[in-house]
């Protein structure tokens, strides 16, 4: 390398600027300030380095010196910003609370003002008046229940349960009853016009003088609607088919049929005033008078209906539980009319144990029990009759050996004797010569049977210790809750031979030939029913049993020859109140009230009574508006049929034609009656018909009468029905023709019209 390039200074190294403000601070060694001021001499870059940080140290020390104070005032002016911080922020959130404050105020006030002008207060819309209980429907299902002078409102849903009734009155004096299982919803009670919907139970309706109408709506079929103007009286039932049950053991056997399912109607009676029905179905509503009643809904339209006694509509609310706020009196039922199981009475007779014999008689005893519950089982009626009289035989070999001394010989008896006179109505049911004669023995058993368990019977041997019969022992106490299974067997079996013993006498009675001489029991054939029938009814006590025996004894009365008084019990019977009974006793009860109706219209269908037929027709229709289909129904269907026949037959043997054409006609028109004429009675019936109107000269009615019979001659007809068939039928012919020859007469002897001549 040359010596030229050897002899180059190497170039200064950075100077560092913290080290140079160490340099101006006097922060530096000697050593190293030395060194730096050496450099500054040779060095102008450092130089001006030097001089810049210089510059700006003077100027930041001119920029801090206002601002320097001691380190005390410092601290206290610190803490004082704080404060008024603190301060500041604290005005604020009072000054935010105070605006909350005041704005919610402001708003609550808006909101009662709001409601003042535009929310009008809740006003009730009644109140309850009295009653036995109403309760007030909630939204849960659960029932509140009211008392007298609580308010109810707009909206509000009331209801009574079974055996309650209620008295309310609305804001615009009008007043409700309200019946046992009720409910009735308040729509409004604005502008004196309430609006109230019924959806069950009955309700009598009592429209204020002030109000200007009231609106009943129903749930029934179509939207019927009820409006009743001010004063009016009036009565309103969401009707349904009643569970009756038909005394079936005062009558042969039947299978019992499954109840059809029933459709409701509303029974709508005027008592005061006036009403109106609107109904979809007619352009006008229907008018109701005063003492007149109609029923409808459904697919049953609205008609002028019919003209009705007082009596006639039962009302529960008129009668003293309904008037005192008490509930109604229930009537036990013992279950007597309840179907029998051997089994089980057996047992509670106690003639499966501790027999004499040991177990094997027992097991006999059971055997023949058995036989009884399985004979009772068959539907068809010669098998069933044939099998029960197999068991009553053999519950009499296996209970032969009871000693005198033992009381279970009565209560065999007894169950002998509910054998039998099963076996009579099985014998009925087969509707033979034959089958009537056995009838009557077999009720006969049955009665000497009752009659033995109640009062002993047979030779009994000088010194021999005998058991006491059934009647000799005390009357049994039956109360509201008394039950049969509570009494101890001898009581059962007083209870079960008093009651049957007076029905096997009536129904043998009903089937005894007086020119025909019977062998039999002469203590028991002296009895008298009516009498017995009369001990039973005040035995039994207030029972629905005690009501079966009352019907019993109206029956006994009629077949004695003594018909007004049975008809005063069929009356009494027939207009018992079944308010608040339990479900069981109001279907035994009801049966028996439809059973006296017929009875009644049998009696004066009978007598040849027509008005009182009609009255207790219309009775029946009013109280059982939906049950012509049932048992009863049909029954006073064929009663009312016979009856319109009989009447018929009658004018047409006095020549009274215009009264058999009357009956003739509602025959015809009444509902199911044509229906229960066989075809053999429907062609005399006709027959008869067209002769009243031949006889009264009726040409054109006799023709269409004769077309229709010519059509379907029975071919059985004798030769003398048949020479007066064909002359009623030239007569008709003839009538017809002169009818006709009438008629072209009376239009050639018109005079012409008058023509006008208004030309000039």
């Amino acid at each position: 390398m040359s010596d030229s390039k050897r002899n180059i200074e190497p170039a200064p190294r950075p100077l560092d600027e913290q080290e140079l403000q160490r340099f101006i601070d006097g922060r530096l060694d000697t050593e190293r300030q030395e060194a730096l001021q050496g450099r500054m001499k040779h060095d102008a870059a450092a130089r001006r380095a030097l001089d810049g940080l210089r510059e700006e140290d003077q100027l930041l020390r001119a920029a801090l010196e206002p601002l320097s104070e001691p380190q005390g005032k410092l601290a206290e002016k610190v803490l004082g910003t704080l404060y008024d911080e603190h301060r500041q922020r604290m005005r604020l959130l009072r000054a935010r609370r105070v605006r909350r404050m005041v704005l919610g105020a402001v708003g609550m006030a808006a909101a009662v003002m709001l409601a003042v002008l535009f929310i009008q207060p809740r006003e009730q819309a009644g109140s309850v008046l009295s009653g036995s209980g109403v309760g007030l429907l909630q939204r849960d299902g659960a029932v509140q229940p009211l008392q007298a002078g609580q308010p109810f409102y707009d909206g509000d849903t009331l209801v009574t349960a079974h055996g309650q009734f209620a008295r309310v009155r609305l804001s615009d004096g009008s007043v409700l009853d309200l019946d046992e299982d009720g409910k009735l919803h308040v729509e409004q009670t604005k502008n004196a016009s309430p609006i109230v919907l019924l959806s069950a139970g009955r309700m009598g309706v009592e429209v204020g003088a002030q109000s200007l109408d009231l609106t009943v709506k129903t749930t029934v079929g179509a939207p019927d609607v009820v409006r009743a103007p001010a004063s009016a009286s009036l009565d309103i039932w969401l009707a349904a088919p009643s569970a009756a049950r038909w005394p079936a053991w005062a009558a042969a056997w039947e299978p019992e049929a499954p109840a059809a399912p029933g459709v409701r109607r509303v029974m709508l009676t005027v008592r005061e005033g006036s009403a109106y029905v609107f109904s979809p179905g007619r352009a006008q509503p229907l008018a109701l008078a005063a003492d007149r009643c109609t029923l409808f809904g459904g697919d049953l339209p609205v008609s002028a209906g019919r003209e009705i006694d007082a009596f006639q509509a039962l009302d529960n609310r008129r009668e003293d539980w309904a008037r005192f706020e008490a509930g109604p009196q229930d009537r036990p039922l013992l279950g007597l009319l309840e179907p029998w199981k051997p089994e089980t009475l057996g047992q509670d007779l106690g003639l499966t144990r501790d027999l004499p014999g040991g177990a094997a008689t027992e097991a006999d005893v059971q055997r023949a029990l058995q036989q009884m519950a399985e004979a009772l089982r068959i539907a068809e009626p010669a098998d069933r009759a044939q099998r029960l009289g197999a068991a009553q035989q053999a519950l009499r070999g296996a209970t032969q050996n009871l000693l005198l001394r033992d009381e279970r010989r009565y209560l065999e008896r007894t169950l002998e004797g509910l054998a039998h006179y099963e076996r009579g109505r099985a014998l009925l049911a087969e509707r033979a010569g034959s089958s009537r004669a056995d009838a009557r023995n077999a009720f006969l058993a049955a009665a000497v049977a009752f009659h033995e368990a109640l009062a002993g019977g047979g030779a009994e041997e000088a010194g021999v210790e005998v058991a006491k019969p059934l009647g000799e022992r005390p009357l049994p106490e039956i109360r509201l809750l008394s039950q049969l299974s509570g009494f101890a067997a001898p009581m059962q079996g007083k209870l079960y031979a008093t009651f049957y013993r007076p029905w096997a006498l009536l129904q043998l009675r009903l089937l005894d030939d007086p020119a025909a001489p019977h062998a039999g029991d002469s203590d028991v054939l002296a009895l008298d029913e009516a009498k017995l029938f009369e001990q039973a009814q005040a035995m039994l006590g207030s029972s629905i049993e005690a009501f079966a025996a009352q019907y019993g004894r109206a029956r006994a009365l009629a077949r004695q020859g003594r018909a007004d008084d049975a008809c005063a019990e069929f009356e009494k019977l027939a207009c018992v109140s079944v308010a608040g009974l339990s479900k069981a006793a109001h279907v035994e009860l009801d049966g028996l009230r439809q059973a006296a109706h017929v009875e009644l219209i049998r009696l004066y269908a009978g007598g040849a009574n027509a008005p009182a037929l009609e009255l207790w027709m219309d009775a029946f229709q009013l109280r059982f508006p939906l049950d012509l289909d049932s048992r009863a129904g049909q029954a006073l269907r064929e009663v009312l049929g016979r009856a319109l026949r009989a009447g018929a037959e009658r004018a047409l043997r006095k020549n009274d034609y215009a009264s058999a054409l009357a009956f003739y006609a509602d025959l015809f028109t009444h509902a199911g009656l044509e229906a229960t004429l066989a075809p053999a009675e429907r062609w005399s019936v006709r027959v008869g018909q067209l002769e009243a109107y031949v006889a009264t000269g009726d040409g054109r009615r006799a023709a269409r009468v004769a077309r229709d019979l010519s059509a379907r001659v029975p071919e059985d007809l004798s030769v003398p029905e048949r020479a007066r068939f064909d002359a009623l039928i030239e007569k008709a012919r003839l009538l017809q023709q002169r009818h006709a020859a009438g008629e072209r007469t009376e239009d050639a002897a018109q005079p012409e019209a008058i023509q006008l001549d208004l030309s000039e």
